[in-house]
């Protein structure tokens, strides 16, 4: 297994079949899902259980574990080599993980990638483009770090 896909839901049933269905079509396919339903109330789980793709493994907690014990509840039960990690509201370009393996495999320097993000609305309209500048959507007050961190997602 090249990479685990972690993705947390929490009442998202209005994007979840999206974000799956975008990570199901990408051009590399040497991947499991590992998707976590974090307590959600809505349909969420019922939408995640008809998916049939080998590669995906669905998990429930009916306690909310916060987004840290999301992340290494998932984390644990990974068997990548690389971890790709993916919010349940976010889509991913087809060519995303074939781009994203191809400069780890052939960069021994880099240790993590991410990617430049489009701002979409609830309707999937593009709304903007985002290339390298966090510091102008995140405020500053949490600190350069944390914009960081907020970018990996």
């Amino acid at each position: 297994m090249k990479v685990s896909i972690l993705l947390v839901s929490y009442n998202n049933a209005r994007f979840i079949k999206k974000v799956v269905d975008s990570i199901l079509i990408q051009s590399f396919t040497d991947f499991e899902l590992l998707v976590l339903d974090n307590g959600s109330t809505d349909d969420s789980l019922e939408l995640l259980n008809r998916y049939s793709d080998k590669r995906i493994k669905i998990y429930s907690e009916s306690k909310n574990l916060g987004p840290e014990g999301c992340w290494n509840y998932l984390f644990k039960k990974s068997k990548g080599k690389y971890i790709r990690i993916s919010c349940s509201d976010d889509l991913m370009h087809a060519s995303c993980i074939e781009k994203q393996v191809s400069i780890l495999d052939n960069s021994s320097d880099i240790d993590f990638v991410f990617t430049n993000i489009q701002i979409i609305d609830g309707n999937y309209k593009k709304l903007q483009e985002i290339e390298s500048k966090l510091e102008e959507i995140y405020p500053t007050a949490f600190g350069k770090n944390y914009e960081r961190i907020l970018w990996l997602n």
